[in-house]
């Protein structure tokens, strides 16, 4: 029997790209495909296109992001869930058949790609996301989450998204898989996604979280600590280099 996929998509405001997303889940060639748009109450014209492009949705008052990939989980009934964030859409029209091949092919638990961040022109910014041991994942989220894949029985089985994180909840929950499931890589970019978000505009708050969520899962504080001062010393060095290289 061939696997069936429910994509979630959290949104709140997001008139501007929401439709861009729901088409690229759409023009999918991989046909065993349920969609899931989970709204916190927009008031920006979201919930209108919702409406009007038919796709399942519900809308309401959350405690966040991950409350509402929280409530897509309620809902999903495919094999395998992926989340696709509302200013984010896929590559091509055959990621998911990439994707359901490579899990049927291999017997995953879970896969994932690359992301390719974009600017507001649509231009690349850079490419993200690499495969990664249990080690190398404890000190850094090196996985792109919008390209994540992972079979619904494992949120059954461990849990879906902690709400006492607000940017690195994503993190945690892979740290809590990443040991104890089979997971596969592609090397390609399987998202494209545009910059911004919690944990580009408020990137000190996002490497705390993420080194409270990498000690929450046996990393020592002290290095964490300094993890979280790397982090932010390399984030600041990209940011000044790109920003030098928009003046040039």
């Amino acid at each position: 029997m061939s696997l069936t996929f429910t994509i979630i998509t959290p949104c709140f405001n997001s008139a501007k790209t929401i439709e861009h997303t729901i088409r690229s889940v759409r023009e999918q060639s991989y046909s065993l495909v349920e969609h899931v748009c989970i709204d916190g109450g927009s008031t920006d014209g979201t919930l209108e296109i919702l409406q009007r492009t038919g796709v399942r949705h519900i809308s309401g008052p959350d405690a966040g992001i991950y409350d509402a990939m929280n409530k897509g989980l309620s809902l999903a009934t495919g094999d395998v869930v992926g989340i696709l964030n509302s200013d984010d859409y896929y590559a091509d029209a055959d990621v998911l058949s990439t994707v359901a091949a490579a899990f049927e092919r291999d017997k995953l638990d879970l896969l994932h790609g690359k992301v390719r961040q974009i600017d507001d022109a649509g231009a690349m910014v850079c490419e993200v996301g690499r495969n990664a041991t249990p080690r190398q994942m404890l000190r850094r989220m090196v996985a792109a989450h919008p390209s994540v894949f992972i079979r619904r029985a494992l949120y059954q089985r461990f849990g879906g998204f902690s709400v006492g994180f607000r940017i690195a909840g994503d993190y945690e929950h892979l740290l809590r898989l990443w040991p104890k499931v089979k997971r596969g890589f592609l090397d390609q970019v399987v998202v494209e996604m545009r910059v911004g978000g919690a944990s580009h505009t408020s990137p000190a708050a996002s490497y705390r979280e993420s080194a409270a969520a990498a000690v929450l899962h046996g990393r020592n504080p002290f290095l964490a600590a300094l993890d979280c001062l790397e982090g932010l010393a390399r984030n600041y060095v990209v940011q000044a280099l790109r920003a030098r290289r928009r003046r040039a």
